[in-house]
């Protein structure tokens, strides 16, 4: 089941980018609740209620892009793409085998 979610979250992430080179909204409205899931396990797995906040970072983007403020939109979808990242680094650290 966490592979689904994993999944559902790099394809948010994704249609994220296309969505706004596009100028797309409905597809951050669609990110916004395929990032839901992984959301909501992230926050339970770490015992924090912050990260139930993700899907709203893309519905203010798609807020953003519906009123043609793209650089607004990039700006606050910016946190989703750092904390992906983050955790893309965690992942690569701790199974590169690095001693």
């Amino acid at each position: 089941m966490e592979i689904l979610i994993d999944f559902l979250a790099v394809l948010s992430l994704l249609f994220s980018i296309i969505g706004m080179i596009n100028n797309k909204y409905w597809l951050l409205l669609i990110c916004a609740v395929l990032v839901f899931p992984f959301s909501y396990s992230l926050s339970s797995a770490l015992n924090l209620g912050a990260f139930i906040f993700l899907p709203l970072f893309y519905l203010g983007s798609a807020a953003a892009l519906f009123t043609n403020n793209r650089s607004v939109a990039w700006l606050v979808l910016m946190p989703v793409f750092i904390l992906a990242f983050f955790l893309l680094t965690i992942v690569f650290v701790f199974t590169s085998g690095a001693k």
